[in-house]
This record gives C-alpha cells, sequence and structure tokens, in this order.
C-alpha cells in the first residue's frame, strides 16, 4: 500500500508509536479540516455539486436502463477534481479525464491483485530470512511478474505524470492565494511551502491522492445504496419526491441553508439511515 499510496494520510504512522509523535499525520489532517467549512460549503462546494448534478441530470434518459453507480461515480470524480484540485471535468458527459481514468484503472488492479495474492502473501510469511515478507525478494518477484500489479505501476505512472501537471498549472496561477480547493490549501501552507522542490510535489501528489481515495468511493457507493433503498421502498420514495418538490424547486439551486434537516427532514433521515446500514 505504500507503493500505491505514498506517504498520505492513511498510511503515516501516528500516535504513540510513530517516530515523529504523528506530527506529519496530524498536519495532514489539520490543513484537510480546513476545506469544510461554511464558506466553502456555500461557495466552491455549493457551486460545484449543483453544476455536476445538472450534468447528471443531462444524461438520464426517461425510460432508458441506467447504470446508477457508475453515474455516480463518475459524479463524485468530477466533483473531486473539482474541489480538491480546482480542476473542472466532466466525465458524467462522456469527457476524459486522464487522472479519473488512471485512478479507476489502478484501483481496479489492486483491488484484484491484493485479493488474488491473499494465498501468496501467506505462504511468504512462512518463507525463511532473507526471503520473507511482501517487502522480499519472492515478494518483489511476485510483483514484478504479476500482470494486475503491473497494470498499478502502469496506472501509477499517469497518476504522478498528471498530478505534476495539475501542480505545476496551480503553482502559475495567479489566484492561488485566495483559492479554496484542498490542494491550494495545502500548495499555500508555510511549512510546506519551505519544502525542497522535490519533496513538496510528493508530498502534494500523495496527500491528495489520499483524500481522493477517501471521499470518491466512499460517496459514490452511499449514493449508490441509497438509490438501492428507495428502489426496495416506493411509498419512501414517493415522500422523499414529495418533500423535495415541495421544499427544493429545481429552479434554486441548493446550499447549506435549503439541505438543512429542519428544511428536508425526511431526506435528511434516509440519508443517515443509508450510512447506518
Amino acid at each position: 500500500f505504500n507503493e500505491w499510496l505514498g506517504e498520505g494520510i492513511f498510511v503515516l504512522p501516528h500516535g504513540v508509536g510513530a517516530r515523529d509523535g504523528g506530527d506529519k499525520w496530524q498536519r495532514q489532517r489539520k490543513i484537510a479540516s480546513n476545506i469544510f467549512n461554511r464558506a466553502n460549503m456555500n461557495g466552491l462546494m455549493k457551486s460545484v455539486f449543483n453544476e455536476n448534478a445538472a450534468h447528471a441530470v443531462n444524461v438520464i434518459r426517461p425510460g432508458e436502463t441506467l447504470d446508477i453507480q457508475t453515474l455516480f461515480f463518475r459524479f463524485t470524480m468530477d466533483s473531486i477534481m473539482a474541489v480538491f484540485f480546482g480542476e473542472k471535468t466532466n466525465t458524467l458527459e462522456g469527457q476524459s479525464s486522464a487522472y479519473g481514468s488512471a485512478y479507476d484503472q489502478a484501483h481496479r488492479a489492486l483491488t484484484k491483485f491484493f485479493f488474488e495474492s491473499l494465498p501468496f502473501n501467506s505462504f511468504l510469511e512462512i518463507l525463511p530470512f532473507p526471503l520473507e515478507g511482501k517487502g522480499g525478494p519472492v515478494g518483489r518477484l511476485h510483483r514484478w511478474m504479476n500482470k494486475d500489479w503491473q497494470e498499478v505501476v502502469e496506472a501509477k505512472k499517469v497518476l504522478d505524470s498528471e498530478a505534476q501537471r495539475i501542480i505545476e498549472q496551480s503553482y502559475a496561477d495567479p489566484n492561488l492565494p485566495t483559492r479554496c480547493d484542498l490542494l491550494s490549501l495545502y500548495m499555500n501552507d508555510p511549512e510546506i511551502k519551505a519544502m525542497p522542490t522535490a519533496e513538496r510535489y510528493t508530498y502534494l501528489r500523495d496527500t491528495v491522492l489520499n483524500f481522493v481515495i477517501a471521499g470518491r468511493d466512499t460517496t459514490a457507493c452511499t449514493l449508490t445504496w441509497m438509490f438501492y433503498i428507495l428502489c426496495q421502498h416506493p411509498d419512501l420514495q414517493r415522500e422523499i419526491h414529495e418533500e423535495i418538490d415541495q421544499k427544493l424547486p429545481a429552479t434554486q439551486p441548493m446550499g447549506i441553508a435549503e439541505l438543512a434537516h429542519g428544511n428536508v427532514p425526511k431526506l435528511h433521515a434516509l440519508l443517515y439511515e443509508t450510512l447506518r446500514l
């Protein structure tokens, strides 16, 4: 996982056992928390989610079968590219995204490699020194010969190249000091600014990739599951429709106030029950 996630928040050691006392992990977490404030929710995120919701509606055809999970995976990738990188994409309506495609490729191949390698990895643990472990010579040879792992490696090259491009474009943006996407929050941090260039680029690349993993798949799967629940309960679906039609007219952009519990309690109950399940 370190080869895939680098030194992002998912793999950085933290707590009393960490050599640095968890300082790197804590700093990544602290900076990222600044994106979830009321101004951002009613500004950047509101505009991004409303715009991408409109794109999603454009690809839905009445009477046609739709793969709703694919739709939500594209919706969340487009949203995350804007909220995390400050870059607009529209995979919902068929535009290509090199970062999004490489991410999907790496994710699929890594998942397949991980589960299919479980028996072999157990075998690696009983080998004698210095052959034992996934990091030993036998484990490295296994990865080198495995087509799924090689697919991960190739996709990771594209992700690294795209991350480098986005970072360079962001540094060239005169509006960088006032931007509020996740990447800019890290780029504007004084401690990160002081890092040597190569170390800073690697840090930014790994940090944002980890947050893409945290936010993209989890949100898409939650939304898919929520619609699955609605399909199983047509009475509930009708009640939610009525509440939305009454409280959230199609011409009104939605923000924190419009989506507050007091305004749409049934929609909130649906979402929380989805998360519980």
